[in-house]
């Protein structure tokens, strides 16, 4: 049995980078935080996408871009979108999920 896979979507990629004076984000940000040391300590492998490359290009704030694509070179595989993707993904839009949210379920699946 292999290393454990896991993909983050951009939210939460940046949840570590918001404002932490919220209890339920103060936590979110360092779930994120654990996850990421357990994938730099070899425990966990972090699954990218196209898809997540260019949702983080679009960010507006530099600092912020900046850090999410540092974090992404964490990532040991890139997923690519395929036809079975964009397949998957319109299931799960049709069962009430957001677009981004689908692509990245559909990817990570």
């Amino acid at each position: 049995m292999g290393i454990p896979l896991i993909y983050l979507d951009t939210c939460s990629i940046q949840r570590p980078l918001d404002n932490k004076l919220q209890p339920r984000i103060f936590l979110e940000a360092e779930a994120i935080l654990t996850l990421l040391s357990l994938v730099e300590a070899g425990e966990l492998e972090l699954l990218s996408s196209d898809v997540l490359k260019f949702e983080i290009s679009c960010i507006a704030n530099v600092n912020r871009r900046s850090e999410a694509e540092i974090l992404l070179r964490l990532a040991s595989n890139v997923a690519p979108v395929q036809t079975s993707t964009k397949v998957l993904s319109e299931q799960i839009i049709a069962s009430g999920v957001k677009p981004f949210d689908a692509v990245h379920a559909a990817v990570a699946i």
